[in-house]
């Protein structure tokens, strides 16, 4: 297996930082749905939207919002988080002093 360049090394290192951006702020935006979603008698239409407008299940959704409530601690840690939104959904639940910035 060919070794990276340096310079692709750093392109690659680079864009996964991207992406964990975009997973980060992907929460924020499923969390402000959820908080726009009108209240009804007996709960939120968030479920039945999320699914029928997102394709989300509960649990998924639920995830999502997990990211979304724990943007402002995992933020700084963005460039040593992983690349899954399942696995930050797992950190997310962790108490702020034992994630680190970056």
């Amino acid at each position: 297996m060919a070794r990276l360049s340096r310079r692709k090394h750093a392109a690659v290192k680079a864009t996964v930082a991207e992406a964990v951006q975009r997973i980060l702020e992907h929460g924020q935006r499923v969390l402000a749905f959820r908080e726009s979603c009108a209240k009804k008698q007996g709960g939120s239409e968030f479920s039945s939207r999320v699914r029928e407008w997102l394709g989300m299940s509960d649990a998924t959704a639920s995830r999502w919002c997990r990211i979304g409530e724990a943007y402002e601690k995992l933020f700084p840690a963005g460039k040593s988080l992983p690349l899954s939104w399942r696995l930050i959904s797992e950190i997310a639940d962790l108490p702020g002093d034992v994630i680190e910035p970056t």
